[in-house]
């Protein structure tokens, strides 16, 4: 274990290092839509972008989800260190299956996404999207209406097939981002899910 060299979080072995997909994600957070709101942070392995929102957009409630129990293990701590637990809930699970329909009003993610065979922890399957879709699923079946989310993921992961999912499971797109970043370009996308 270590502390990030913001002396910000704490980072344990085996779990995902904050890295541009992080930042670009909060970059692409409209704090307006999630203050005082109740948020579910999925794959959220340190804790970072929970923890973030949390501190600086007035969240009122993080409910943080992770598999991994390293993960699970690392954003307990960050919560202890930020003495933030009276406002935070860590479930280890898989994605959303252990919320209830309807019940969420924010959700981000930034899930595995890299097209791959699963042996490394940003894999999302042979096309790169298996664990994307599985999240958009899982968004469709929690968030009220009129619910926002928030993902990033990679170009390689096929943006036009996720953007297609994510109508065909009652998402209005709002906003893009694109970033060029070495071989790809990661992508954050706001949705609105609608019905």
């Amino acid at each position: 274990m270590f502390l990030d060299n913001s002396d910000w979080i704490i980072l344990c072995s085996g779990v995902y290092r904050p890295a541009e997909d992080t930042w670009l994600l909060l970059d692409s957070i409209d704090v307006d839509r999630v203050s005082g709101k109740t948020v579910v942070d999925v794959c959220c392995g340190s804790g970072v972008i929970g923890l973030y929102m949390l501190k600086y957009m007035s969240v009122s409630r993080m409910v943080f989800i992770d598999i991994d129990w390293r993960a699970v293990y690392n954003t307990m701590e960050n919560i202890r260190l930020h003495k933030l637990g009276y406002r935070s809930l860590v479930i280890q699970g898989d994605l959303l299956e252990a919320i209830r329909p309807g019940g969420v009003d924010v959700i981000v993610s930034n899930p595995p996404y890299l097209p791959g065979s699963r042996f490394i922890d940003t894999d999302s399957g042979y096309g790169g999207e298996d664990i994307i879709l599985r999240v958009i699923d899982g968004a469709a079946r929690v968030l009220e209406g009129g619910g926002v989310f928030y993902m990033v993921f990679s170009s390689l992961s096929g943006w036009s097939r996720v953007a297609s999912y994510l109508v065909m499971k009652g998402f209005r797109i709002n906003r893009v981002v694109s970033r060029h970043y070495f071989f790809e370009d990661l992508i954050t996308v706001e949705a609105v899910y609608v019905s």
